[in-house]
């Protein structure tokens, strides 16, 4: 029995289609990757100058909100800070899980939103020490969930092994440069203006979100395609979200793990992030540092 032809013929073609087709998607998804990391540097630049934009002008205007009293400011800014790192712990676990079933794109909208409002309210309310924290709150919890969480998750959806490290470490450059930046663009606008108009470099944080919020509508694609996307399970969501979660990995993980996730939370604890405000207070008001000083510190820091 001979096979027809044409028949034949399709199964010669075959082959070639079949590659064709591999070739295209293959194209399709090399290009994904450059654009969502295109896309993920710029959104990681404008978060991370979210972060020190107004590194020197916050803690004034929190002296300036307890009348000098530098004890209540700088406990008010470690209270937000710890209650940052609370609330944003829920809110990277219930964001992540509905990111996986809604997709990653429209989440990276929340941080710029949020740098939007509590510009906003530190210019407007600039004398309130109310207002100050649930600002500096509501920033740091939804630019690092954007800027962070979302953003390696997406980029985690693309890349795997060596590609993946190699992005993470091209990432790290970005974010030394935004530190280095930040600290820079305050300066030409302090040196600009007067004491007691400080309030006015949160404008910069205004435009920054702007900026953010304009790249993650335009420059970042959607890493999960529609069937690959999770169903939502609220109740495993709101499960993930619990604070305490974190005490499984010592009553159930391996040695290895509990002296890894101790050793890094050891550190974390002395991190820049979050001795910053203590040390821009002893930088100022002890060390009697300059405005230059100050920026250089920073600046230097972001080099290394």
């Amino acid at each position: 029995f001979r096979c027809p032809s044409y028949i034949r013929s399709d199964y010669q073609l075959a082959p070639e289609a079949m590659q064709s087709t591999a070739e295209k998607e293959s194209e399709e998804v090399v290009a994904l990757k450059e654009r969502y990391f295109k896309g993920f540097c710029i959104t990681t630049l404008t978060a991370v100058l979210a972060h020190v934009i107004n590194i020197q002008t916050e803690p004034i205007l929190f002296r300036n909100a307890c009348r000098g009293d530098l004890g209540r400011a700088a406990k008010t800014m470690s209270l937000c800070n710890a209650l940052a790192g609370v609330l944003g712990l829920m809110v990277n676990s219930f964001g992540g899980k509905l990111s996986d079933s809604q997709g990653r794109k429209m989440f990276f909208m929340l941080g710029p939103l949020a740098q939007i409002f509590s510009g906003m309210l530190s210019f407007s309310c600039s004398g309130s020490e109310f207002a100050l924290a649930a600002s500096k709150t509501i920033r740091l919890i939804f630019t690092t969930f954007s800027g962070t969480v979302i953003g390696t998750a997406g980029l985690r959806d693309l890349c795997q092994g060596q590609d993946l490290a190699v992005k993470v470490s091209k990432i790290g450059s970005v974010i030394g440069l935004g530190i280095m930046l930040g600290p820079v663009i305050e300066g030409i606008l302090l040196k600009r203006l007067s004491a007691g108009r400080e309030r006015f470099t949160f404008l910069a944080l205004i435009a920054t979100g702007c900026a953010g919020l304009a790249a993650a509508l335009t420059a970042i694609p959607e890493t999960i395609s529609e069937e690959k996307k999770r169903k939502f399970n609220l109740s495993a969501a709101v499960a993930s979200a619990n604070p305490f979660a974190f005490v499984n990995i010592y009553t159930k993980g391996t040695m290895p793990i509990r002296k890894m996730v101790t050793i890094t939370s050891l550190q974390t604890m002395i991190d820049g992030k979050a001795m910053n405000d203590l040390g821009q207070i002893w930088m100022r008001e002890h060390l009697k540092m300059s405005m230059e000083g100050i920026r250089n510190f920073v600046s230097g820091f972001g080099t290394l």
